[in-house]
């Protein structure tokens, strides 16, 4: 259901564009919030083609422009912090750093609060962006979900004790879960620095750690109690498997 939502989330996006919406901006706008566990080198390629494209019309400062583009930001910054943590191979390390290039030119354009990445020893960067440009600061280490719950305007009387407790457990979960993100990144760059990489089940349910929270914030969002409970069930079940499998 959800998925048939961001769908359609996408869809509108693109049909307030205009009708004659650029590939990259439709694609970028349905991105999944993190990637799949079966992510290969050439999807990894093919996100980087599409942010090249896009680059050009980042700088655009118009009301409309300004929020459609921040919006793919936000979602670009999420998608390629999960794919640094399930690049398992130096193929896809290496088309990881590329994408990251082409990402951090975006912070020539301050107006889209884009977080930084990491350099990557990958070849490969943007032109313009030299080593001692900003493309090149040590990566923020800030997890691709939100660590807060939202605000919650408008919750009947009889609901206030429900929002309350799923509240209180979801900042919980995302505060387990961001701490969690860090030793697993944290872990991540020791291994690549050897040559090594995560291990695939401990990457796969952090992303659906990450995913789980996502999606439990927008429930919260909109008053879905029931879907944000699921959620955050799933996000514990998973959490404890990172925990177990990294031996924190």
């Amino acid at each position: 259901m959800r998925t048939l939502r961001n769908w359609f989330v996408a869809s509108a996006l693109a049909t307030i564009l205009g009708a004659q919406v650029p590939y990259w901006r439709s694609n970028l706008a349905g991105l999944p919030r993190v990637p799949s566990a079966n992510t290969t080198a050439a999807d990894i390629s093919r996100f980087e083609q599409e942010m090249r494209a896009a680059a050009p019309y980042l700088s655009r400062q118009s009301a409309a422009d300004l929020e459609a583009n921040r919006a793919l930001v936000r979602r670009m910054a999420g998608y390629l912090a999960g794919l640094r943590l399930i690049a398992h191979d130096p193929q896809m390390r290496a088309a990881v750093g590329r994408a990251e290039a082409v990402y951090n030119s975006f912070a020539l354009y301050p107006w889209l609060g884009a977080p930084l990445y990491g350099a990557s020893s990958a070849e490969g960067t943007t032109p313009g962006i030299s080593a001692t440009q900003p493309a090149h600061r040590p990566a923020p280490r800030k997890p691709p979900f939100p660590t807060a719950a939202p605000d919650l305007a408008g919750v009947s009387p009889a609901d206030k004790g429900k929002a309350q407790e799923l509240t209180e457990r979801y900042e919980t979960e995302a505060g387990r879960a961001a701490g969690l993100w860090q030793t697993t990144e944290n872990l991540r760059q020791s291994l690549a620095s050897q040559g090594m990489s995560l291990n695939t089940a401990a990457a796969t349910s952090m992303l659906r750690v990450a995913s789980g929270l996502s999606s439990a914030n927008e429930s919260l969002r909109e008053h879905a109690w029931e879907d944000a409970l699921v959620e955050l069930k799933r996000v514990e079940s998973e959490s404890d498997k990172v925990s177990k499998r990294i031996g924190r």
